[in-house]
């Protein structure tokens, strides 16, 4: 291999074996030679690398000849979709396809039984909730039982809740969800079957694409009674709620009308929470003040939070907090207020 590779080229190699570039080739000559040279390869990064021009060709050759891939990178690419012979990568550990414009029906027939990580979408928080990108919870995801992180992705129905909600080795979920009463309380009943496994939590809320029969008044009222008691774990006939006590990160973009998300997952018990992030969402001050009792968060962000009425903040709260961003709202009052190093 010459001397003087092109840094772009350098940045994407994981083993060198006996493929041969000059400094003079292009991103498409490496790909061109990659798949006959290198049928071994483990690692593949391509991240920003504009080398599609909206073809699949390059990869289904890459899914059809490089079979050992553990890691595959095509974030920020300019791939326009995903070939059904990604299934072929059966050693496939992590698929990025995050800030790529595939399709969010893309990864609905994904089957990859190894896969661990599955990183998709865009939630920037400057992006608008019509911005917003996810894609779907692969259709079989209840298969891939080593998966650890799903990042961005969308039920398409409850089941798929369900289905995430069997994923003993998942530790990070970031989801991206309507304000449907059924799939927000599939949501928390997934979190409390997680509950010694989650770490991470993100919650995005997405506009409504489809219209859910709305109960008469006294049913839905019925309902939601009944699913309090279940999340306080004091109904006898459904499964009990429990907190997540390893719960370290947690992020909700977004108001949900149906269901206060923030107040059915805060708890006594959820002592390991370190990271508090809000966007766009409803706090209330009853809310503020469980977590300005928490033991271990030193990182609360707060961005054009809705608290409907003024908020306070105490003097001698946040006991560990480190690292406050507020921004976009000023219905805020500080009382003596003062974080502690």
């Amino acid at each position: 291999m010459e001397a003087r590779l092109s840094h772009h080229l350098a940045h994407h190699f994981s083993i060198y074996n006996d493929l041969r570039l000059r400094g003079s080739d292009t991103i498409v000559d490496f790909l061109e030679k990659l798949s006959k040279s290198s049928p071994s390869l483990k690692v593949l990064d391509l991240e920003n690398c504009r080398c599609f021009n909206g073809k699949m060709r390059f990869l289904r050759v890459i899914c059809s000849n490089i079979l050992l891939l553990k890691y595959l990178s095509l974030r920020g690419t300019d791939a326009t979709q995903l070939p059904k012979e990604i299934n072929n990568l059966q050693e496939l550990e992590v698929l990025d396809i995050r800030q790529i414009k595939v399709p969010a029906s893309a990864t609905r027939n994904i089957k990859l039984l190894k896969l661990k990580r599955l990183l998709g979408g865009d939630t920037h928080p400057s992006l608008s909730c019509t911005e917003i990108a996810s894609v779907q919870v692969p259709e079989k995801v209840e298969h891939m039982q080593h998966m650890e992180v799903l990042s961005n992705v969308k039920p398409l129905s409850s089941k798929d809740l369900e289905d995430i909600g069997t994923l003993w080795q998942l530790r990070k979920l970031g989801v991206v969800i309507e304000d449907k009463y059924s799939h927000l309380k599939n949501l928390l009943e997934l979190i409390s079957n997680l509950h010694k496994h989650l770490q991470s939590l993100s919650i995005t809320r997405c506009p409504t694409t489809g219209r859910e029969g709305t109960p008469y008044r006294r049913g839905f009222s019925v309902l939601r009674d009944a699913t309090s008691r279940r999340l306080q774990g004091t109904t006898t006939d459904g499964p009990t709620y429990h907190p997540n006590k390893l719960l370290e990160s947690l992020s909700i973009s977004g108001t949900t009308e149906k269901v206060e998300l923030l107040k059915k997952l805060l708890d006594k018990d959820c002592e390991a929470l370190a990271k508090v992030t809000l966007g766009n969402a409803l706090l209330k001050q009853e809310d503020l003040n469980v977590l300005a009792k928490l033991p271990k968060l030193c990182c609360f962000r707060l961005r054009n939070i809705d608290p409907r009425s003024t908020l306070t903040f105490n003097k001698d709260e946040f006991p560990k907090l480190k690292y406050f961003l507020f921004e976009g709202s000023k219905s805020v009052a500080f009382q003596n207020w003062r974080s502690t190093s």
